[in-house]
C-alpha cells in the first residue's frame, strides 16, 4: 500500500499469495492473514485475474468447513473477516471481467447466512454481500446454476431478500441507492462515498489501519486516488492563471449498452442509471490516476 514502484509491488504481491494461502486457518491469526491477503492482493495484482485468484483463495476458505467434517467450524470474527476480505477485492473488479463460474451459488450462500446465522455481525457482513453483489452488474454470475430468470426478476428477488432481513444501513441504500454520506474527515476535508463498493473499501481499510487510516489518507496518494479525493486541495476563486501543458491521456473501458427502457419499470430504470454511473465512476478513477502518475513522472524527469 505504501510501496511506489508497480514492480516491486507485484513482486509482493506473487511472493506472499502461496505463503498466505497456507496460513493458520483459526483464531486471530486467521483474521490478521485474511485483512493481510486482501492488502497484498488489493495494491499489488496486477489485472483482475490475478484479483479473482486470490479471491478463490478466500472463497475456498469461507467454505472449507462446509466441504470437510473435520474441519474445524470458522467462529464469527474470522467468518467476518473472510467475507470483508472478499468483499474489498471484489471492489476492484468490473462485473463483466467476473469469471463465469467461480462465483456461481454466492448469491444463496449469503442469503442463507443472511435467514439463519445467530451472530448479528455475520448476517450484517452477509448483507453487504449481497447489496456488493447487486452493484457489480452482473447477478448472473453469482447465482446457483440452472436457476434461469431475467435480470430484472433477479433484481427483484435480491432486493427483497435484503430489505425484509431489516439491516438498517443497506436497506436505506436500497430505498434511494445512494451510499451513506461523510464517512472521514481528513484535514478538514470531508471524504465523501459515491457508491457501495467505496464504502466497502473505506470499511476494510479502517479495519486495517484503525487510528492510522487519516494520516494514511493525507500522506497516501494511492490511497488519494482511490477515493478521488484531494485532502490538500484549495479552492480557488477568480479566473484560471495558466492552461495545462499535460499531453492528453485515456483509459479504455466497457459500458454495455443500455437496455430498452420500454421494456423495464421505472424502478429498474433508475437502478440501470445508477449502475453505469457506477461503471463510469470507477473509469474516471482509472482516468485520474494516470493523470497523477504522468503528472509524477513529469516532475521528476531529469531535463539536465
Amino acid at each position: 500500500m505504501i510501496i511506489g514502484y508497480e514492480d516491486k509491488v507485484s513482486e509482493v504481491y506473487r511472493e506472499l499469495l502461496p505463503v498466505l494461502s497456507k496460513a493458520p486457518k483459526s483464531g486471530t491469526t486467521a483474521v490478521k492473514v485474511l485483512n493481510c491477503l486482501g492488502i497484498v492482493a488489493f495494491f499489488g495484482a496486477t489485472n483482475s485475474e490475478d484479483i479473482q485468484n486470490a479471491m478463490q483463495i478466500i472463497w475456498k476458505f469461507i467454505h472449507a468447513d462446509q466441504s470437510d467434517a473435520n474441519e474445524e467450524k470458522h467462529s464469527a470474527a474470522v467468518l467476518v473477516a473472510a467475507i470483508n476480505a472478499w468483499l474489498f477485492l471484489l471492489t476492484s473488479v468490473e462485473g463483466w471481467r467476473l469469471r463465469h463460474n467461480n462465483w456461481n451459488g454466492a448469491i444463496d450462500y449469503f442469503s442463507t447466512l443472511l435467514l439463519k446465522h445467530d451472530d448479528k455481525l455475520v448476517r450484517v457482513a452477509a448483507s453487504e454481500a449481497l447489496a456488493l453483489i447487486f452493484e457489480t452488474g452482473s447477478l448472473e454470475k453469482f447465482w446457483g446454476e440452472g436457476k434461469e430468470r431475467s435480470y430484472s426478476h433477479m433484481q427483484q428477488l435480491l432486493r427483497e431478500s435484503i430489505v425484509a432481513n431489516d439491516v438498517r444501513q443497506v436497506v436505506k441504500y436500497f430505498e434511494n441507492f445512494q451510499c451513506p454520506g461523510t464517512s472521514l474527515t481528513v484535514n478538514g476535508k470531508d471524504l465523501k462515498l459515491s457508491s457501495w463498493y467505496q464504502k466497502i473499501q473505506l470499511q476494510f481499510l479502517k479495519g486495517f489501519l484503525a487510528e492510522g487510516l487519516e494520516l494514511q489518507v493525507k500522506e497516501n496518494e494511492k490511497l488519494q486516488n482511490l477515493f478521488e479525493f484531494n485532502p490538500h486541495r484549495i479552492i480557488h476563486s477568480g479566473r484560471e492563471l495558466y492552461a495545462s501543458t499535460t499531453d492528453k491521456i485515456s483509459v479504455t473501458f466497457f459500458l454495455p449498452e443500455e437496455r430498452d427502457p420500454e421494456k423495464l419499470t421505472k424502478e429498474d430504470r433508475k437502478k440501470q442509471k445508477i449502475w453505469r454511473n457506477s461503471v463510469l465512476k470507477k473509469a474516471q478513477t482509472q482516468l485520474m490516476t494516470k493523470h497523477r502518475r504522468l503528472s509524477a513522472e513529469m516532475n521528476c524527469s531529469d531535463y539536465d
